[in-house]
């Protein structure tokens, strides 16, 4: 099985299985490129400048010159055949390699800025309302935490914490009270669990005082004596 610097080239991607630079997938086009140079053991020519000759060159750094144009050479196509059309045509152009992959990832990495902005945005300004699933709004909160941190943004749980409860509506004051007095920290799977049972209990309680507004009055002894008593002026009249 052969391997270059401890990767197995049997494994490694070719150049048909890297996945086309789109706009919305750069750290899995990323990932796929930099396994595929690897394995072609083409990687070394993105670190190091370009090699200058002069009159007195050995034959030496003179082959060394030409393996360092050709593995360039194949690393500026490859990367260019892996771009769609509208990226490609974003990128300037560039004679060595690695400069011209540092130049797609400078663009990328600025839109990740962007995109992390957008993401914390949306993640505290996110409500939840008491019709919808409390399970579903927390998850729906964690996965943009999730994306975050494949941004390079990490929220750790604590935080995560604060930022559900500071998402619910003032009938769990009292969940949020307790979680604030006392001193232990709830991990983000106890957080679901106290909020689902939460939740429940207040749904449980709103049945009940509606059942009671709503309950006809004759049901009770008082709504009767009442009903009765309209009843009897109805025939003395």
């Amino acid at each position: 099985m052969a391997t270059n610097n401890g990767v197995n080239v049997d494994q490694v991607l070719s150049i048909g299985t890297i996945v086309q630079l789109n706009g919305n997938n750069y750290k899995k086009w990323r990932a796929d490129m930099d396994l595929y140079l690897l394995g072609q053991s083409l990687d070394w020519c993105l670190k190091e400048a370009e090699p200058v000759l002069v009159e007195d060159s050995t034959a030496q750094q003179k082959e060394h010159k030409e393996k360092w144009n050709r593995a360039n050479r194949i690393c500026i196509l490859t990367i260019k055949k892996t771009l769609s059309d509208i990226v490609r045509g974003a990128i300037a152009d560039k004679t060595h390699a690695g400069e011209y992959l540092k130049c797609i990832t400078d663009k990328y990495q600025s839109s990740d800025k962007i995109e992390s902005g957008m993401l914390l945005t949306k993640l505290q300004s996110m409500k939840f309302s008491m019709n919808l699933n409390i399970r579903k709004h927390i998850m729906q909160m964690i996965n943009i935490s999730v994306q975050l941190g494949d941004l390079g943004m990490s929220l750790d749980d604590d935080f995560m914490v604060y930022q559900v409860l500071h998402s619910l509506p003032d009938q769990f004051d009292s969940l949020q009270t307790t979680y604030n007095t006392q001193k232990d920290k709830w991990t983000l799977e106890e957080l679901i669990a106290i909020c689902v049972q939460e939740h429940e209990r207040l749904k449980r309680n709103k049945a009940i005082d509606v059942n009671l507004i709503t309950k006809p009055q004759w049901k009770n002894a008082k709504g009767r004596n009442q009903l009765n008593q309209t009843f009897i002026r109805s025939l003395r009249t």
